[in-house]
């Protein structure tokens, strides 16, 4: 059995930063895939100071998010006692069945959309042909809805978590330094993304030994100056960058995320207990933003250079505002149905709401 990651004087503080802390890589998942320019018939050039914005923000500092929420979910499931039967019942309930509900949905619309010929061009990018098309839409690399790569990763981590488990409790430093050298090694696995094993397996490494790791933390010097940690990071990323996709400029990469999540948990420890709460509350929304921004973002954005002026001033506001209305709408969508559709939310979302107000489980 795995013991309790951290005291209990440290849980609520820390269930808090882990709360703030998603609600902060959801909106940055938003600004990554923000960066893509919707093809248009004239579609306007971006400005140079635009795509050095977008590579240092969109590609640089928001590297964490997905990297995180591996971390951050693997740190939560082995923080308590788990058997394969309760994995098997509680994911297939809150990863697999909106998997497959979400993906569903986005073949259905999109196999509409290219028969009404009025809109159909706009969606050539998203046919779908035939069983077998069906078929690639769930089963290849990237699923049609493809920020599912996520879930479908996760689903299958959680899976092999009571193997990981026991390998960490039973053998600790040989399966740490299997992860480093996994992460290091140029190797390939089709069923699941690399990075997705070697995140949720250092996450489960912080839930199982996650006490002593508390207290290396705040004995670290650092963590009274947290600006050194970014700037650290910083260097590595400029390196990783300059190195583009060579071997060791991706590993450089990994030391980098791991570097900024821990800055970013420094920041939000260090919060205003104020602000920390309020932020928190909106963290039970990040799956249904995860779930459902990506292709009605990429029709607002369409839309909007459609309409709007292609002028520099107003890609620049586009790209930065854009992610923001889009964050907020989703979460004003997701209270309207939390509180008025609380079994269809539920059902979307994984979560057993069969009555409101609904009590999001924890």
């Amino acid at each position: 059995m795995i013991k309790k990651s951290f005291d209990e004087p440290h849980a609520a503080g820390l269930s808090k930063n882990i709360q703030v802390m998603r609600v902060l890589f959801i909106l940055m998942v938003l600004y990554i895939h923000s960066n893509a320019v919707p093809v248009l018939k004239d579609s306007p050039a971006i400005p140079d100071s635009l795509l050095l914005f977008k590579q240092i923000w969109g590609e640089g500092f928001t590297a964490v998010a997905v990297p995180g929420f591996f971390l951050i979910s693997s740190f939560l499931l082995f923080s308590k006692p788990f058997s394969l039967k309760d994995i098997l019942s509680k994911k297939t309930r809150t990863i697999l069945i909106p998997f497959v509900i979400i993906n569903s949905f986005w073949i259905v619309f999109f196999s509409i959309m290219q028969h009404i010929s009025s809109v159909s061009p706009y969606f050539a990018d998203y046919k779908i042909n035939g069983i077998s098309g069906v078929i690639g839409a769930f089963f290849s690399h990237y699923p049609l809805y493809y920020p599912f790569w996520f879930i479908r990763d996760l689903f299958i981590m959680c899976m092999l978590a009571p193997v990981i488990r026991m390998i960490i409790l039973k053998s600790r430093w040989a399966g740490l330094i299997f992860t480093i050298i996994l992460a290091f090694v140029p190797l390939q696995i089709y069923f699941v993304e690399k990075r997705s094993i070697v995140y949720f397996v250092l996450g489960a490494y912080a839930a199982c030994y996650g006490t002593g790791l508390r207290r290396v933390l705040e004995a670290v010097p650092l963590r009274k100056v947290p600006v050194l940690i970014p700037i650290l990071a910083i260097l590595l990323l400029s390196v990783a960058a300059g190195l583009k996709a060579e071997v060791f400029g991706i590993r450089i990469l990994m030391i980098y995320v791991l570097l900024m999540f821990l800055c970013w948990y420094f920041i939000v420890d260090s919060m205003p207990e104020r602000i920390g709460n309020k932020i928190s509350k909106l963290g039970k929304y990040t799956f249904f933003i995860y779930a459902f921004h990506e292709y009605y973002m990429a029709m607002l954005k369409k839309a909007l250079m459609i309409v709007l002026p292609k002028t520099p001033v107003s890609l620049w506001l586009q790209y930065i505002f854009i992610p923001v209305i889009m964050f907020i709408l989703l979460i004003c969508i997701a209270g309207v149905l939390e509180r008025y559709c609380p079994k269809l939310y539920g059902f979307l979302c994984g979560k057993d709401y069969g009555h409101f107000p609904a009590k999001v489980q924890k």
